[in-house]
């Protein structure tokens, strides 16, 4: 009887196959379904596939039931108890070392060299040590049964020589167990003889099974499948321990074999081997001995692939059929369904089938078709399904290999077995399956469930899209965090593409809320041609850096492609509540809602890729909604609303970033998420305001209008109000576009003045120039020194048209002690016309007397400040409003200035800026001291029309002033020459009819500089006067 072993592993792969010799039946045409692993042998003469490897037509039906048949194959009912205890006890002794006992004990006694007679007794006597501690009954009979075994596999050599010669000769070896024995040497029919001794002589009942076993493609490609005078005869031995029988096989326990060598390899998996694993290479001549339920027919066994030691010790199952036959009107698609343990990968490899090739090669690195090939983790883990898409019609080599992802070890891969395909179908135009790296994979249990494309029987096999959208459908371990994205072109793990090749707007990640490692990517295509979608690994913390490639999908659009896109989202906790693909439709403002788990502080940006300014901060915004319970009241979360407007249509990017509560006095913000929106239209002259919210509260300012703001081209109008008590001061800042062209100074184009209602201030601004305009306001509160003064708003206002109005308009600089004063401009006068012929005039409102002194001087003369030329004076109609009148010596830009009580407390309140066309020579106002004046309670009145100043009339000159006064006060009436000398008799006080209004004439006696001085007191006879007014005039 001849014997098959294993073939000698390559470096790095591990292949343990059972091969017998390479002699050809003359019965073979008549064998159709045959084992195709390792066609190491083939006629150099013959080029292609032989014909007679399809299987016929009977056959062919009978193949695509016989993976039912695999694992139909069932142990016997009776003992079936006691086979799997037996099988349970065998492990827990590996694991607890009680076979590591047996070893150390028959290595001890073989190194004494005992004889026949001896070695039984000293392996199966009941006192030897590997027995302690075993229950004395059945335990012990198979720990003895495995003595026998152990030292016959590991003591007895397989004789390749004499095998061979029986092969030329016809002269079978001499397999007497007891020159076995002697020889340490024999075929499998020495080593069954001789466990049948050795059993026999402890008290064991044994018997040897006859029968054949399967071998590999034969040299001429015939079937090498039990067949009449086919030298694959073998013989193995079945022991009976209680009522049960349990096959075993010292041969194959032994070692492997190449074609001249034999290589000891002890393999413990062929004692007391399951029937089901061992009927798949091993068919005994009696079909009792196959110790099935239900006996195998010898042509289901015929189509039975041969199963590997390696495999069978995996516990790996694979689809039974050796040989796959795809007809013209298949899909090319071969399906291979296996099962191997959870930590194992399985690699897969496909190449044209060689005949002429004088070995075959083992190549797990192998990657002619590596895209043609898809291995798919199914939801229960150990389960595999393998897609494997045939290039071109003809013949191929399919590999397998499996890797055991949970050592830490040199990578090593396990052959497991070969199949053929056979395909006459000529492929579609473009086949592609998702290249998952299971290494990494493995690491976060990820397994690919199903993906949309092409479809055919709920199965995508084409790697096309038409439709411009595609889902996947995965899981993973619900902590991983995953980085999703498309890429234009394929690529491989070893290329993976770069940072501005990461399309992250067109795909969306998406959790099951009951099962969160259940997982769902939507992709949506911008383009047609090659795109490749990439699942990758994410650094830790939700970093941007990409680790390693998880899976790549290469997918060929061909039709109609997307125009929405997906939120890419760039933080952890974030929820976005929208579903589907954005879109703007730009004539009206976009929202979007989304949840986090912590109160955050964000900011928000709208990136443009036109001409414009590349960000921008007033176009976006992002409000607080109402905290809620989301997720059915597992967790709170805190929702806001994101706000956009476009100013222009095209193409848009909106970013979001955050920062936490507990890190406001931190200015790095970190990336929550991002949009890209194609926009068509747009919403012009809008924006939103940005608030400084912990300053805006503090103070209680809030901007009145609804957001976002609108204005009208380049006039922006709107209200501020604050609900605090306290005054506040405010300052604004206006930051103009850089325009070499615009001579105006930025400061007066926008002012924050108080309205009629308190508490309520309008700010407007007229901007004439193209660009954008930043317009701050910042504000305080009156006690708190003015170097606290902190921004609250800012608007950024983008003005793609001039200035409807002319530029003759401006609006006063208002500093921030003019908001403690309690002072108001009327709304008639803001903005006011700043081009003037003559005179300036405007108004001010205050609802008591004022303080304030005046000034003009030139823009370009700061320091050179002119008393005369202004004045503040009451209405005559209005009992709480003030003129403000001011004359200017030349042409050119001029400043009025109200400042504080004293010229050397300079303390600016309010700034005009007025360019004059037509001066007044020589005219002047008079100067009034107003501490004195309203310490005397008295006002200043312009006589005639208020037109003032009045030219001096006559020769000599004349001049009439109006004041009020108090009874109690007593006036000094003087006049003074150029030579400062007092001249009396130039000057008289008339009481006019109106109560104590009093008129100052002045008739002067030559022309030249004069000063008309007024001095008032309550005491005069103590002398104690003071200067209250003062005015200087040019008689003519």
């Amino acid at each position: 009887m001849g014997c098959g072993l294993s073939r000698r592993p390559r470096t790095n792969v591990r292949a343990s196959l059972v091969e017998g010799d390479h002699t050809a039946s003359n019965n073979a045409k008549e064998e159709t379904a045959c084992s195709i692993i390792l066609p190491y042998e083939t006629d150099p003469q013959e080029s292609s596939f032989p014909t007679h490897f399809l299987p016929d037509p009977v056959l062919s039906n009978h193949q695509k039931n016989c993976q039912i048949v695999f694992d139909s194959l069932q142990p016997l009912k009776k003992g079936l108890e006691k086979r799997r205890h037996t099988e349970s006890l065998m492990r827990r002794w590996k694991e607890s070392g009680v076979l590591n006992r047996v070893h150390d004990y028959v290595d001890a006694i073989t190194k004494a060299n005992p004889t026949l007679e001896e070695i039984s007794d000293l392996l199966t006597k009941d006192s030897t040590p590997y027995l302690r501690g075993i229950e004395k009954g059945q335990s012990t009979d198979l720990l003895k049964a495995y003595a026998i075994y152990y030292w016959i596999a590991n003591n007895i050599e397989y004789n390749v020589n004499e095998w061979n010669s029986m092969i030329s000769t016809g002269l079978y070896p001499d397999v007497n167990p007891r020159h076995v024995f002697k020889r340490r040497s024999s075929v499998c029919s020495g080593y069954a003889n001789l466990y049948e001794l050795l059993a026999g002589q402890a008290g064991l009942k044994v018997t040897i099974i006859n029968g054949h076993f399967k071998r590999a493609i034969t040299k001429k490609g015939q079937s090498d499948f039990f067949s009449p005078g086919n030298n694959n005869s073998h013989a193995w031995n079945a022991v009976q321990l209680g009522s049960v029988w349990y096959l075993l096989d010292c041969t194959y326990g032994a070692g492997v074999i190449d074609s001249s060598s034999f290589t000891k390899m002890y393999n413990c998996l062929y004692f007391a081997i399951s029937p089901e694993k061992l009927i798949l290479s091993h068919w005994p001549d009696s079909d009792k001995w196959q110790l099935l339920e239900a006996r195998l027919a010898l042509q289901d066994y015929r189509s039975l692939i041969v199963m590997t030691p390696d495999s069978l010790q995996l516990g790996v199952h694979m689809p039974a059929c050796e040989v796959l036959h795809i007809t013209r009107h298949e899909i090319p698609i071969a399906v291979l369904s296996l099962k191997t343990p959870k930590h194992f990968a399985v690699i897969v490899t496909l190449k044209p089938w060689d005949c002429s090739s004088s070995s075959h090669d083992i190549n797990p690195d192998n990657e002619q078709y590596s895209a043609n090939i898809f291995i798919n983790n199914k939801e229960d883990g150990d389960c595999k399904d393998v897609y494997i898409a045939l290039p071109k019609p003809g013949n191929f080599t399919c590999q397998i290999f499996v890797e055991d992802l949970s050592s830490s070890n040199t990578r090593t891969l396990t052959f497991l077995t070969s199949y053929l395909i056979s395909c006459e179908a000529d492929p579609p135009d473009s086949i592609g399956f998702p290249q998952i790296l299971h290494k990494v994979a493995f690491s976060i249990n990820f397994q690919l469930l199903c993906w949309t494309g092409h479809q055919d029987n709920g199965k995508s096999y084409i790697a096309e899209c038409t439709t411009g959208q595609m889902t996947l459908q995965f899981k993973l371990n619900s902590n991983v965090s995953l980085s999703h994205f498309i890429s234009p072109g394929a690529f491989t793990a070893e290329q993976a593409p770069s940072t501005e090749q990461c399309y992250h707007f067109y795909t969306s990640l998406s959790q099951d809320n009951k099962d969160p490692s259940l997982n769902v990517l939507d992709v949506v295509f911008p383009l047609q041609g090659l795109w490749t979608i990439c699942l990758m690994l994410k650094g830790e913390e939700f970093e941007e850096c990409l680790s390693e490639p998880v899976m790549l999908y290469t997918v060929n659009v061909i039709g109609k492609a997307s125009t929405g896109t997906y939120p890419w989202i760039q933080s952890p906790g974030l929820s976005i509540h929208h579903s589907g693909t954005l879109s703007a439709l730009g004539n009206d403002i976009f929202n979007l809602t989304f949840s986090v788990e912590d109160e955050m502080e964000f900011y928000s940006v709208l990136i443009g890729t036109s001409s414009l300014s590349p960000t921008f901060h007033q176009f976006t915004c992002i409000e607080k909604e109402e905290r809620r319970l989301e997720d059915e009241g597992r967790e709170i979360r805190y929702t806001y609303k994101l706000m956009v407007v476009f100013p222009e249509p095209g193409k848009w990017k909106v970013c979001v970033f955050y920062r936490g509560l507990n890190s406001l006095e931190s200015t790095v913000y970190s990336n929550l998420f991002s949009l890209f929106l194609d926009v068509e239209s747009c919403f012009p002259n809008t924006i939103f305001p940005s608030i400084n919210k912990p300053v805006s509260t503090l103070l209680g300012l809030s901007i009145t209008d609804t957001n976002p703001l609108q204005y009208r081209h380049s006039i922006f109008k709107t209200q501020v109000s604050t609900s605090l008590q306290h005054k506040l001061c405010f300052d604004i800042s206006l930051t103009p576009p850089n325009s070499p062209g615009f001579q105006i100074p930025s400061k007066y184009c926008a002012s924050l003045f108080p309205s009629e209602k308190d508490g309520v201030y309008n700010l407007e601004a007229i901007l004439p120039e193209t660009g954008t305009w930043a317009i701050g306001l910042s504000a305080s509160k009156v006690e708190d020194e003015l170097s606290n003064m902190k921004q609250v708003f800012l608007f950024e206002l983008l003005i793609k048209e001039a200035a409807i109005l002319p530029i003759h308009y401006l609006y006063p600089k208002l500093y921030p002690a003019f908001y403690s004063s309690d002072a108001r401009i009327p709304a008639k006068d803001i903005p006011y016309q700043y081009v003037i012929e003559e005179k300036f005039v405007t108004h001010l409102i205050y609802r008591r007397k004022p303080s304030f002194n005046m000034v003009v001087f030139q823009e370009r003369c700061p320091m050179n400040k002119l008393s005369s030329q202004a004045l503040i004076y009451p209405n005559k109609d209005s009992s709480d409003e003030y003129v403000i009148e001011a004359v200017f010596p030349e042409k050119g830009n001029w400043i009025v200035q109200l400042f504080g009580d004293s010229i050397t407390d300079y303390d600016p309140i309010i700034e005009f800026f007025v360019l004059v066309k037509a001066p007044k020579i020589n005219l002047t106002y008079p100067w009034i001291h107003t501490d004195f004046f309203n310490v005397y309670k008295m006002d200043f009145h312009p006589s005639g029309d208020y037109l003032l100043p009045e030219k001096v009339k006559g020769t000599t000159g004349q001049l009439s002033l109006s004041i009020t006064c108090p009874d109690d006060v007593h006036i000094l009436h003087q006049a003074r020459n150029e030579n400062d000398i007092i001249v009396d008799g130039v000057t008289c006080l008339l009481r006019t009819k109106k109560h104590n209004v009093f008129c100052i004439l002045a008739n002067f006696t030559s022309p030249g500089h004069w000063s008309i001085l007024l001095h008032a007191s309550r005491t005069p006879s103590l002398n104690n006067w003071d200067l209250v007014l003062q005015h200087d005039v040019i008689a003519c």
